[in-house]
């Protein structure tokens, strides 16, 4: 899963410094690095926590896509 927000904000950071986002998320499965630049994510809102802070509790509207592992290379 990756949340637009920080998506756009990797992709406006690496277009700026000329370099190549990578995104790298960590499962049962294994640890997978995404090339942002080479997946097409399908963006979708859905309620979740504001943050990964425990104590808070409150919850929000977030746009994300669920990225598919094929896309990614396993680390």
């Amino acid at each position: 899963m990756l949340e637009r927000k920080k998506y756009e904000a990797m992709i406006f950071k690496c277009d700026d410094n000329l370099d190549i986002p990578m995104y790298i998320n960590s499962t049962p499965e294994g640890i997978f690095r995404f090339n942002l630049y080479l997946v097409s994510p399908e963006w979708f809102s859905k309620n979740l926590r504001a943050t990964t802070e425990f104590a808070n509790k409150k919850w929000v509207s977030k746009e994300i896509a669920m990225l598919d592992v094929k896309d990614a290379e396993i680390l």
